[in-house]
């Protein structure tokens, strides 16, 4: 249990979870003091052949663990307590806690699909460059204590301030698309920034990231297209081109940023693959 995710909301979903974790056998309970013993955690669990982790916090905890378990006999269970949550949005994971709890202790599971870039780092749902990550590094910038998505509501005013479409080269398996572009985001799920529906398209079982890239867009242009990508409809945009495959590589000036599901990180390189059935995760059956 990541207590800070959700500034603070998964030690409310802990509180309302003791009780009922405390009541059954096989299970133990753990609150990290960093990252780094959360992530060492998952995998001594893994290596032990631990049956299940539970992770209650939001993607960057889920981010964190599943980097852990990939490729392991060791299963995720997703107790949503994030800002954004998009996950567990993408696998139908309850958001009442108590519900989500039994769904991660149940026995339905799904083998899915995650991302890795360069240097080995894996994210599950968007990895994302151009105005996207530009607002997450300057959003990065302004004071935690601002709370809420304030932050996130400067940067992206900051950023608009001075945005200009960005020269990229974008290799999709055998496919080139180059000229400027806006932002590329390499989706393996549907969603992000708190449900966005990037990638209406995807499917993490599948095998293949959905590309998203949006051409040249003046600053008006991008107020605009927000709302649609909010109702996943942006795809019928003009400037907006989808693709399809299992290895991306991006080519662009540089210093630009890139994010892992909302975490700014800085690779070896703009090149990502798609890992197929690399995380066993709980899920409640695909209807």
């Amino acid at each position: 249990m990541n207590p800070t995710a959700g500034r603070g909301a998964a030690l409310g979903v802990w509180r309302r979870l003791e009780g009922l974790v405390a009541g059954r056998p096989g299970l133990d309970a753990v609150v990290p003091g960093s990252a780094a013993e959360a992530r060492d955690i998952a995998g001594q669990a893994a290596a032990s052949g631990v049956d299940r982790v539970i992770a209650i916090g939001g993607d960057g905890t889920l981010a964190l663990v599943a980097n852990a378990l990939a490729r392991s006999e060791t299963a995720l269970g997703v107790i949503p307590a994030g800002t954004g949550n998009d996950f567990g949005r993408s696998l139908g994971i309850p958001r009442r806690p108590e519900e989500a709890l039994e769904v991660a202790l149940g026995t339905d599971t799904r083998a899915i699909d995650i991302g890795e870039v360069a240097g080995g780092r894996r994210f599950l749902n968007v990895a994302g460059t151009g105005f996207d990550a530009d607002v997450a590094a300057a959003a990065a910038r302004f004071p935690t204590g601002l709370g809420g998505m304030l932050p996130y509501l400067l940067g992206a005013v900051a950023t608009l301030v001075h945005w200009a479409p960005v020269p990229m080269d974008i290799t999709v398996d055998d496919q080139v698309f180059s000229g400027p572009h806006t932002l590329v985001a390499v989706a393996n799920g549907q969603f992000y920034g708190g449900g966005l529906h990037i990638a209406p398209g995807a499917d993490n079982r599948d095998g293949l990231f959905d590309v998203i890239m949006a051409g040249e867009l003046t600053r008006p242009g991008i107020l605009g297209i927000i709302p649609q990508v909010q109702r996943g409809v942006h795809i019928r945009h003009p400037a907006i081109r989808v693709a399809r495959g299992r290895m991306v590589q991006i080519r662009a000036a540089a210093g630009v940023h890139l994010h892992l599901d909302g975490e700014l990180h800085q690779p070896e390189a703009l090149e990502f693959r798609s890992l197929p059935g690399a995380l066993t995760v709980a899920a409640p059956p695909i209807g």
